[in-house]
């Protein structure tokens, strides 16, 4: 069954756009994305890009291209240049570069990633402790965010020792492909899990001290509780 939540990379953007809101204004940054969209996704590229690069091992810090429309647009909203709104900022692991780019440091690309990756680790640990999944020996990383080393690092780390951790070739095509094999033949799925519970509303003879007296009926002289539910499959139980 899936689980989980958004623990995936936007998380990481969603991050790098927080740290923007906290060095230039979030009424500026909201400002910029209605007034020049176009300029906004290019800002967003340049920091994927970047982000696709950070690694844990990595020392030397990551640039960020600014465009000029940013730069330009911010001097005519505030009446300052972008690294003034830097310096005011307090945030000292992020510097200006004279050729227009933000330049982060290693640790505070790893401040982006941290929230996502603390979630999408305490999500793991606590599928492995329940009992159906207990003797798991094998963790396959896959999807987009896989491909990325700060991810890679983190659950070897933590699961490296109790299980084989995997990371396929083409890690960021494994779901499309899975997503493709499983359309040529839907019996490659072994095992489906139920997201829910199933059942429907009957009717069942009234109990005294267990129904409670909202949910009697009395119908032909007999005492029935309405709206028992009576379950068909449960959640997480096996129906394939």
């Amino acid at each position: 069954k899936a689980s989980g939540g958004p623990y995936g990379a936007v998380g990481v953007d969603l991050a790098f756009e927080k740290l923007l809101c906290h060095i230039f204004g979030e009424d500026f940054i909201a400002t910029f994305k209605a007034k020049r969209p176009a300029a906004w996704v290019d800002l967003t590229i340049a920091f994927e890009a970047r982000k696709r690069a950070a690694a844990p091992s990595r020392a030397s810090p990551l640039n960020i291209s600014l465009p000029f429309s940013f730069i330009d647009f911010y001097r005519k909203h505030r009446g300052q240049n972008v690294e003034t709104a830097l310096k005011k900022s307090n945030v000292n692991f992020v510097k200006w570069s004279s050729q227009g780019m933000l330049r982060m440091s290693s640790e505070a690309m790893s401040e982006l990633f941290q929230p996502t990756i603390s979630h999408i680790i305490k999500h793991i640990d606590d599928l492995l402790k329940k009992p159906e999944v207990q003797g798991i020996k094998f963790l396959f990383l896959v999807g987009g965010f896989a491909e990325s080393a700060m991810l890679q690092h983190a659950v070897q780390a933590a699961f490296g020792l109790t299980c084989r951790v995997i990371i396929p070739q083409d890690v960021g095509l494994t779901i499309l492909k899975g997503a493709v094999l499983f359309g040529l033949d839907p019996t490659i799925v072994r095992v489906r899990r139920s997201p829910l519970t199933y059942g429907v509303g009957v009717l069942n003879k009234f109990v005294e001290g267990k129904h409670p007296r909202e949910k009697l009926l009395v119908k032909e002289g007999k005492n029935w509780c309405t709206d028992i539910f009576e379950k068909f499959v449960s959640v997480y139980q096996s129906v394939a």
